[in-house]
């Protein structure tokens, strides 16, 4: 596994103030300062949910560096390779939009903003070739 970010781009929810319209659509911004140069082939995307009762804290994730759950990682593939350089700063974001499948169509938005080049998909959540069951697996190269 080849990692190219410092740190993961994050959106928190809070379920006891948010209202439910604003579930329907939401927009997680992306930053990432490359690492290593490589060629970038997509993203990965997964949830971490923090249940916290008034004496323990339980917390359910389905990152490929946790236990594996029934709940899967998601490949936002992109439709060409994206050559990137050690040092560069990749920009975009992700628009999650509800459809009428109980589920969301993810619109991403990813690029080099300093050479102005993008790449746009639109994913359908429930679609299985965007599903990534990796679980334990990636402990195991997380040091390559």
């Amino acid at each position: 596994m080849i990692s190219i970010c410092e740190k993961p781009c994050t959106k928190y929810f809070d379920f006891k103030t948010m209202k439910l319209e604003e579930l329907h659509e939401f927009k997680i911004d992306l930053e990432f300062e490359v690492v290593k140069t490589t060629l970038m082939h997509g993203i990965s995307s997964w949830f971490d949910t923090y249940f916290k009762g008034s004496t323990s804290e339980t917390v359910l994730s389905t990152s490929p560096y946790s236990t594996p759950t029934h709940w899967y990682q998601i490949r936002l593939l992109l439709s060409e390779p994206l050559a990137i350089n050690k040092g560069q700063k990749i920009t975009g974001s992700i628009v999650f939009k509800a459809n009428d499948i109980r589920s969301y169509y993810i619109y991403l938005r990813i690029g080099l903003p300093d050479l102005n080049l993008w790449i746009e998909n639109v994913y359908d959540l429930k679609d299985p070739d965007f599903r990534a069951y990796s679980g334990q697996s990636l402990k195991a190269n997380q040091n390559n």
